[in-house]
């Protein structure tokens, strides 16, 4: 939910929170004071009604006996009661009433006087009040909802903007955030706040991306220097004992190299540090990749089946050197990880890319492998990176890759989404 939208809930909540309560109040408030009123008048009625007993004129009131009721009574004079009461109509309607009891000592006699005044009309008013109320509280909250809605994105329109910035970002390229200008100090200070940040983000990523490049290359002089001082002791020595410490010295600087070597090449793509662009055949990688495996195919045995269509498509500018990279890793594993006399099925159309293989069961989740380092068999002289950067090219084509393992057979299906 966007921020606005949350504001705008809470304070329209808020709002009709407090409209509710305030136009309960005000409409007991104007109750009390219409019921407040018609007892004035009820009083005055009951002074005037008095004196016209006093002057035995009153036989006019006594026409109306809902609203005037007059008793001479024996008993003392009592407080006076105010009450509401229903009284029938001829129309047999309920009407409500104010009923006001007293009693007067008039001419050495004591009356009780009854005087009710209807208070339909003051019903009526009330509805038209609490009808005019609600609907000046409903166009009310649409306007302060109107004004509040445009107010917030003039106010935040400079959020926006930078936020909008803030989405383009990329740390590889040298262009800088726009500073937004804005008379609102919280939002000037984000911006400096980032803008400082981006600049220390993207210093810190070129000094690691140097030390990364400077470190790998340093370390294959002293490798290369390593191995070739064992390929020598290996030709001097003649004890079977020495001989295999030097070969397994051999096999861990090899193994040190490659990963070494990898990781560079890792670092390179998660960098995008390849920026030439060429149409390139898929197809044509896989073959010529295919063909550069032959001895190793043939040496297991493998039975290679293709199903090649012309993807015409997926010819599209692309770097060269990140297809040949997923294709050579991919091929590889697939020979790899394979058995004996197994098989290698490829299918590739203009949609997706899918590569099945023989080979052993898998003991972890199918895509932890796509992880830096991951392997199913931890004693493996695999470096662990191959399908890491497989997925990170996959990354970078916007490509789709999904890892399977069915029992003993491996697939790995490569979407192109153009």
């Amino acid at each position: 939910m966007k921020l606005l939208s949350k504001t705008n809930r809470y304070y329209l909540s808020s709002v009709a929170l407090l409209m509710t309560i305030g136009g309960i109040i005000l409409f007991f408030m104007i109750s009390g004071i219409i019921r407040n009123q018609i007892q004035k008048v009820l009083s005055y009625e009951v002074e005037e009604f008095t004196e016209k007993i006093e002057q035995g004129d009153y036989g006019s009131y006594l026409l109306n006996p809902i609203e005037f009721e007059l008793d001479s009574i024996q008993k003392s004079i009592k407080p006076d009661e105010i009450s509401d009461t229903l009284i029938t109509s001829s129309e047999d309607e309920r009407i409500p009433y104010l009923q006001l009891t007293t009693y007067k000592k008039i001419n050495s006699k004591i009356y009780k006087l009854t005087l009710r005044e209807s208070l339909i009309q003051s019903k009526d008013i009330l509805l038209g009040i609490a009808s005019s109320m609600t609907l000046l509280f409903i166009l009310l909250l649409i306007g302060l909802l109107l004004i509040n809605n445009a107010l917030s994105k003039r106010l935040w329109k400079p959020f926006y903007a930078i936020l909008n910035q803030l989405k383009e970002f990329q740390i590889r390229t040298p262009a800088q955030l726009t500073p937004v200008t804005t008379d609102v100090q919280e939002f000037t200070e984000l911006n400096q706040a980032i803008f400082t940040m981006t600049e220390r983000i993207r210093n810190d990523y070129e000094g690691l991306k140097e030390f990364t490049e400077n470190a790998s290359h340093e370390f294959q002089t002293p490798l290369a220097i390593i191995k070739s001082n064992i390929d020598w002791l290996l030709q001097q020595v003649s004890d079977k004992e020495q001989i295999l410490s030097l070969e397994r010295i051999e096999s861990s600087i090899n193994r040190m190299s490659k990963t070494n070597k990898a990781l560079l090449l890792l670092a390179k793509i998660e960098n995008r540090n390849f920026n030439q662009y060429e149409n390139a055949s898929l197809e044509s990688l896989v073959l010529e990749t295919l063909e550069s495996y032959e001895d190793f195919i043939q040496a297991k045995g493998l039975l290679i089946k293709k199903q090649l269509f012309n993807n015409q498509k997926n010819n599209r500018p692309v770097n060269k050197s990140l297809l040949q990279i997923l294709t050579n890793n991919l091929i590889s594993n697939a020979i790899k990880h394979n058995i004996l006399k197994g098989y290698i099925h490829i299918y590739l159309d203009e949609n997706k890319l899918i590569i099945k293989n023989s080979g052993h069961k898998l003991t972890v989740d199918p895509h932890k492998l796509f992880d830096r380092f991951a392997k199913d068999n931890p004693s493996s002289e695999s470096s662990g990176l191959g399908l890491a950067m497989v997925k990170q090219i996959c990354e970078i084509l916007h490509y789709d890759i999904k890892y399977q393992c069915q029992e003993n057979e491996h697939i790995i299906t490569i979407s192109f989404n153009l």
